[in-house]
């Protein structure tokens, strides 16, 4: 099976993030790109350049269709744009990995702290878990 990879960013923080328990913002969709990401969260889209339906998690989600925290599009859409609002300094939480499947399974990609961008030349993954990590 052929993965889309993600790029890496990198940029700087000061504030440590925790892999807490994950909350969302719920869904919305973004009328103006890159909408509905608070500081410090994962953001995932449903169109490409931030815009479409967007799902946010400050914490770990080991299933976005079947845990506490759910991203109802991405059952049937793919996510076409990411943007890693994640605070962390250096040494802490602060990249997040992507997984096709539950439970960390099926490896995607990673998006650095900092990224903002589509998921690649060909966009359009069906995602369904994430996990905060130290690094890439």
């Amino acid at each position: 099976m052929k993965r889309n990879r993600l790029a890496l960013a990198a940029t700087t923080g000061a504030l440590a993030l925790g892999a807490a328990l994950a909350t969302s913002t719920g869904t919305a969709s973004a009328a103006t790109p890159w909408q509905g990401c608070a500081v410090g969260n994962i953001c995932v889209y449903s169109e490409l350049n931030g815009y479409g339906s967007v799902c946010a998690w400050d914490g770990d989600d080991p299933d976005w269709q079947g845990g506490a925290v759910r991203c109802s599009w991405s059952s049937t859409k793919a996510v076409k744009s990411i943007w890693n609002r994640g605070t962390g300094g250096s040494g802490s939480y602060r990249h997040v990995k992507f997984y096709f499947g539950a439970d960390y399974t099926n490896y995607y990609g990673c998006a650095a702290q900092g990224f903002k961008g589509n998921t690649g030349p060909d966009a359009g993954a069906k995602l369904r878990s994430h996990q905060w990590v130290t690094n890439c």
